[in-house]
């Protein structure tokens, strides 16, 4: 049926290969592939459902199609996101429009508009499998490539093809499972065989699964103490919402400070347009609000810094230096530091009493 070829390559060009290329972001986070259907049996079968009700002009279906395929295969990180969602959005309106006042509804094939609706479902539940298999040889080509680079560096190529089936006989169909076993690829290396790699496939996922329980444990704290005004015995605030973020976002900003301060010539601690970028950007990538309301500061002569947030709960947290790297220091507290890092109100390396939330 030459409508359902239509609607067939509507399909490939939106969304068939938008899902191909997406494979990288289903390897880093397995839950995308659910996103991405979700994504795809919404607003785009109502659009091309409605789209093929009444088509448009050649001239305009080709156009529509070219911009299509331009939105999937264009730059990273904007192909896949903003642009076919708008374009969609555009078409849909489009189509509605041209639809309502084009069709002639009594000569409708209700079969035929049935089956064309149906296909942008069957299509991407068919595509799933293909999808999943290929997530799952990706991530174990990824910890083979691991393996072999580490196994040449340390000497260790005795007993590798059992240990690469090891892995993938335990990982089974599960991309969870592969992941975990692929983040301990360094320790399966230094092991001698099938047996002995599949024993430590198995303490990797034991080990994980109690990382993940531990989380549980921790999210559901956090819940269950969310609003409490006090603290624990050990003078750790009941309420911690945002304060493992803050702390992680801080963190990395005073590594990247000690990274910088030798790659200046003057070595001196920045504050410039560089940092306002690594700032933003890591206030995203640990789920802090965006615009940041980190605050950075350094001194006149850039031998001092601190970097200040306040978290939701009202309590700030602040890192820092006194002097050249690797000086680092700490403060948590009530109320903003008064100033750079000293002995008065700040912690050297969790040395003192003041900085009791930044321990783990």
């Amino acid at each position: 049926m030459p409508s359902l070829l239509k609607v067939t390559a509507i399909w490939v060009a939106l969304h068939g290969l938008a899902m191909l290329m997406k494979v990288g972001d289903y390897v880093r986070r397995p839950s995308a592939m659910r996103v991405a259907l979700i994504e795809t049996l919404s607003l785009s079968v109502l659009v091309e459902f409605i789209a093929n009700m009444q088509s448009f002009p050649l001239v305009l279906e080709i156009v529509t199609q070219f911009i299509g395929v331009v939105l999937v295969v264009g730059k990273p990180g904007w192909r896949v996101a903003k642009g076919p969602q708008t374009y969609l959005s555009l078409l849909l309106l489009a189509a509605i429009l041209w639809t309502a006042f084009g069709t002639k509804w009594g000569e409708i094939d209700h079969l035929a508009t049935i089956l064309e609706f149906l296909v942008p479902v069957w299509l991407t539940i068919a595509a799933l499998p293909f999808l999943y298999l290929l997530t799952l040889y990706a991530i174990h080509e990824d910890t083979f490539v691991q393996m072999r680079r580490f196994a040449r560096a340390r000497n260790k190529h005795r007993g590798q093809p059992g240990k690469l089936a090891a892995i993938v006989l335990r990982s089974g169909l599960s991309i969870r499972a592969a992941k975990t076993i692929g983040a301990f690829a360094t320790k399966i290396v230094e092991e001698d065989g099938f047996r002995s790699a599949w024993r430590a496939a198995e303490s990797s996922i034991a080990e994980e699964w109690q990382r993940v329980a531990s989380e549980r444990v921790v999210q559901l704290r956090l819940k269950a103490n969310a609003g409490r005004v006090g603290t624990y015995q050990d003078g750790k605030q009941l309420d911690q919402r945002e304060h493992a973020a803050t702390k992680k976002a801080l963190d990395h900003l005073s590594f990247c400070q000690m990274g910088h301060y030798g790659n200046t010539k003057r070595n001196r601690y920045r504050n410039d347009t560089v940092f306002d970028y690594i700032i933003a950007s890591t206030a995203g990538d640990n789920g802090l609000p965006v615009p940041t309301d980190i605050r950075l500061y350094v001194s006149n002569d850039g031998q001092s810094w601190y970097a200040e947030r306040k978290t939701i709960t009202g309590h700030w947290f602040a890192i820092g230096a006194a002097g050249p790297p690797a000086d680092r220091w700490f403060y948590d507290g009530r109320r903003a530091p008064m100033g750079f890092p000293q002995e008065g109100e700040w912690d050297q390396l969790f040395s003192g009493h003041h900085s009791v939330n930044w321990a783990d």
